[in-house]
Protein backbone atom coordinates (compact mmCIF):
# COMPACT_ATOMS: atom_id res chain seq x y z
CA UNK A 1 0.00 0.00 0.00
CA UNK A 2 1.32 3.40 -0.90
CA UNK A 3 0.17 6.63 -2.39
CA UNK A 4 -1.54 5.09 -5.41
CA UNK A 5 -3.75 2.05 -5.84
CA UNK A 6 -4.30 1.15 -9.49
CA UNK A 7 -6.80 -1.16 -11.14
CA UNK A 8 -6.26 -1.39 -14.87
CA UNK A 9 -8.13 -3.11 -17.65
CA UNK A 10 -8.09 -2.54 -21.37
CA UNK A 11 -10.37 0.24 -22.65
CA UNK A 12 -11.46 1.10 -19.08
CA UNK A 13 -14.32 -1.35 -19.12
CA UNK A 14 -15.88 -2.34 -15.83
CA UNK A 15 -15.78 -5.96 -14.72
CA UNK A 16 -16.25 -7.73 -11.40
CA UNK A 17 -12.52 -7.97 -10.71
CA UNK A 18 -12.06 -4.24 -11.20
CA UNK A 19 -15.09 -3.47 -9.03
CA UNK A 20 -13.78 -5.69 -6.25
CA UNK A 21 -10.35 -4.10 -6.44
CA UNK A 22 -11.82 -0.60 -6.19
CA UNK A 23 -14.02 -1.62 -3.27
CA UNK A 24 -10.92 -2.93 -1.48
CA UNK A 25 -9.13 0.34 -2.25
CA UNK A 26 -11.83 2.58 -0.78
CA UNK A 27 -12.31 0.32 2.24
CA UNK A 28 -8.54 0.60 2.77
CA UNK A 29 -8.68 4.40 2.77
CA UNK A 30 -8.49 5.58 -0.86
CA UNK A 31 -10.26 8.91 -1.22
CA UNK A 32 -10.31 9.46 -4.99
CA UNK A 33 -11.06 7.16 -7.90
CA UNK A 34 -9.99 8.47 -11.28
CA UNK A 35 -11.33 6.62 -14.30
CA UNK A 36 -8.53 7.57 -16.66
CA UNK A 37 -8.97 6.97 -20.36
CA UNK A 38 -6.38 8.10 -22.88
CA UNK A 39 -6.24 9.49 -26.36
CA UNK A 40 -5.14 7.17 -29.16
CA UNK A 41 -6.40 4.16 -27.16
CA UNK A 42 -5.88 0.83 -28.93
CA UNK A 43 -8.91 -0.67 -27.18
CA UNK A 44 -11.15 2.13 -28.40
CA UNK A 45 -9.73 1.74 -31.91
CA UNK A 46 -10.32 -2.00 -31.79
CA UNK A 47 -13.94 -1.49 -30.74
CA UNK A 48 -14.43 1.02 -33.57
CA UNK A 49 -13.18 -1.45 -36.15
CA UNK A 50 -15.10 -4.40 -34.70
CA UNK A 51 -11.92 -6.28 -33.81
CA UNK A 52 -12.56 -9.89 -32.85
CA UNK A 53 -9.60 -11.50 -31.14
CA UNK A 54 -9.87 -14.02 -28.33
CA UNK A 55 -11.06 -12.59 -25.01
CA UNK A 56 -10.63 -9.05 -26.30
CA UNK A 57 -13.78 -9.48 -28.36
CA UNK A 58 -16.12 -9.44 -25.35
CA UNK A 59 -14.10 -6.69 -23.68
CA UNK A 60 -14.34 -4.40 -26.72
CA UNK A 61 -18.08 -5.02 -27.03
CA UNK A 62 -18.45 -3.03 -23.80
CA UNK A 63 -16.96 0.05 -25.51
CA UNK A 64 -19.65 0.17 -28.20
CA UNK A 65 -22.14 2.19 -26.09
CA UNK A 66 -19.50 4.94 -25.80
CA UNK A 67 -19.05 4.92 -29.58
CA UNK A 68 -22.82 5.31 -29.99
CA UNK A 69 -22.92 8.12 -27.42
CA UNK A 70 -20.08 9.96 -29.12
CA UNK A 71 -21.67 9.64 -32.54
CA UNK A 72 -25.03 10.87 -31.21
CA UNK A 73 -23.32 13.81 -29.47
CA UNK A 74 -21.53 14.72 -32.69
CA UNK A 75 -24.75 14.34 -34.70
CA UNK A 76 -26.45 16.83 -32.37
CA UNK A 77 -23.60 19.36 -32.40
CA UNK A 78 -22.46 20.25 -35.93
CA UNK A 79 -19.84 22.70 -34.65
CA UNK A 80 -18.21 20.04 -32.46
CA UNK A 81 -18.59 17.47 -35.22
CA UNK A 82 -16.77 19.77 -37.64
CA UNK A 83 -14.02 20.38 -35.06
CA UNK A 84 -13.61 16.65 -34.42
CA UNK A 85 -13.51 15.80 -38.11
CA UNK A 86 -13.88 12.42 -39.76
CA UNK A 87 -15.27 9.60 -37.67
CA UNK A 88 -12.54 7.12 -38.39
CA UNK A 89 -9.96 5.20 -36.41
CA UNK A 90 -7.09 7.23 -37.85
CA UNK A 91 -8.57 10.47 -36.46
CA UNK A 92 -6.99 10.87 -33.02
CA UNK A 93 -9.46 13.58 -32.00
CA UNK A 94 -12.39 11.27 -32.72
CA UNK A 95 -10.80 8.45 -30.71
CA UNK A 96 -10.18 10.89 -27.84
CA UNK A 97 -13.86 11.91 -27.87
CA UNK A 98 -14.88 8.26 -27.58
CA UNK A 99 -12.35 7.79 -24.77
CA UNK A 100 -13.99 10.73 -22.98
CA UNK A 101 -17.45 9.20 -23.25
CA UNK A 102 -16.14 5.77 -22.33
CA UNK A 103 -14.54 7.14 -19.13
CA UNK A 104 -17.83 8.84 -18.24
CA UNK A 105 -19.83 5.66 -18.85
CA UNK A 106 -17.35 3.52 -16.91
CA UNK A 107 -17.59 5.88 -13.93
CA UNK A 108 -21.39 5.66 -14.11
CA UNK A 109 -21.15 1.87 -14.20
CA UNK A 110 -18.98 1.85 -11.08
CA UNK A 111 -21.73 3.71 -9.26
CA UNK A 112 -24.58 1.63 -10.62
CA UNK A 113 -22.91 -1.73 -10.04
CA UNK A 114 -21.30 -1.17 -6.63
CA UNK A 115 -23.39 -0.18 -3.63
CA UNK A 116 -20.14 0.35 -1.67
CA UNK A 117 -18.76 2.90 -4.15
CA UNK A 118 -22.16 4.53 -4.63
CA UNK A 119 -22.66 4.97 -0.87
CA UNK A 120 -19.19 6.43 -0.39
CA UNK A 121 -19.60 8.88 -3.28
CA UNK A 122 -23.05 9.94 -2.08
CA UNK A 123 -21.77 10.50 1.47
CA UNK A 124 -18.77 12.49 0.23
CA UNK A 125 -16.26 9.98 1.62
CA UNK A 126 -14.71 9.50 -1.83
CA UNK A 127 -14.56 11.38 -5.09
CA UNK A 128 -15.12 9.65 -8.44
CA UNK A 129 -13.76 11.57 -11.42
CA UNK A 130 -13.63 10.55 -15.08
CA UNK A 131 -10.65 11.95 -17.00
CA UNK A 132 -8.71 11.57 -20.24
CA UNK A 133 -4.94 11.62 -20.61
CA UNK A 134 -3.71 13.15 -23.86
CA UNK A 135 -0.74 11.02 -24.93
CA UNK A 136 0.53 13.79 -27.23
CA UNK A 137 0.57 16.65 -24.73
CA UNK A 138 0.75 14.85 -21.38
CA UNK A 139 -2.27 16.86 -20.22
CA UNK A 140 -5.06 15.24 -18.21
CA UNK A 141 -8.54 16.68 -18.68
CA UNK A 142 -10.73 16.00 -15.66
CA UNK A 143 -14.47 15.86 -16.09
CA UNK A 144 -17.03 16.87 -13.51
CA UNK A 145 -16.87 14.54 -10.48
CA UNK A 146 -19.75 12.13 -10.00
Amino acid sequence: MGDLFTARVGANVVNDDKLGSLEIAVESGAKVIVVLGHSDCGGIKGACTGLELGHMTQLLERVKPAIQTTNARLDNDPILSNAVGERMVGNRRYIAEISHDNAEQSADQLLSRSSILRRKVQSGEILLVPAVFNVDTGRVTFNKPK
